[in-house]
């Protein structure tokens, strides 16, 4: 891969992080998370994605696992609150 097109990429992911990453970590309640160990198995594969992904080097895979993470970070956060919610319903 060229340099050029290689910095291109690396900007993009920056500008993504910066204007849209940080922004939705920063929105998540952080001292409200799910006790549940669905939630921690949900962290636990996407880390253990992560670390594979970082030993082969590809910078590209590395940067779609940070923001699949990212993205979906409330989504899992959600989805448990609202499987808990629904046990203590029945």
């Amino acid at each position: 891969m060229s340099q050029a097109k290689r910095q291109s990429k690396d900007n993009l992911f920056v500008e993504w992080f910066l204007n849209k990453g940080i922004p939705k970590l920063r929105s998540i309640d952080l001292n409200n998370l799910p006790k549940d160990d669905r939630f921690l198995a949900m962290l636990e594969i996407d880390e253990y994605i992560l670390k594979s992904e970082m030993d082969f080097a590809d910078l590209e895979e590395i940067r779609s696992c940070i923001i699949s993470f990212v993205s979906s970070l409330q989504q899992y956060i959600d989805l448990c609150k609202e499987e808990l919610n629904e046990k203590c319903r029945v």
